[in-house]
């Protein structure tokens, strides 16, 4: 913390451990439905199956009060990543096309 800046407050705290809880539910759900590991939802693997459940992850966490942008950061992705799983898990929903 640099000088002069105020420790975040209580509340924030609070806020951010919330949010942070979605993430985590989230990774766990889809990790337990998909049989995918939390490294791969997350991690770097482009392969179709794994994108398209962490697709899945990145919609849900917004549809659960997560920003796009907060979302790409915890999956570590640009928030317009997000913006293209949300998209696509649409079309997805649409189509009655279930994950593989």
């Amino acid at each position: 913390m640099s000088a002069g800046t105020d420790p975040p407050s209580l509340a924030a705290v609070r806020a951010l451990e919330a949010r942070l809880a979605i993430f985590t539910e989230v990774l766990q759900w889809v990790c337990e439905i998909s049989g995918k590991t939390q490294d791969e939802i997350v991690g770097t693997d482009r392969s179709e199956p794994v994108v398209t459940w962490r697709q899945i992850a990145m919609a849900r966490c917004v549809e659960l009060g997560l920003s796009q942008p907060e979302t790409g950061r915890f999956f570590r992705r640009d928030n317009t990543t997000v913006n293209h799983a949300i998209a696509k898990v649409k079309r997805l929903a649409d189509a009655e096309t279930p994950p593989h």
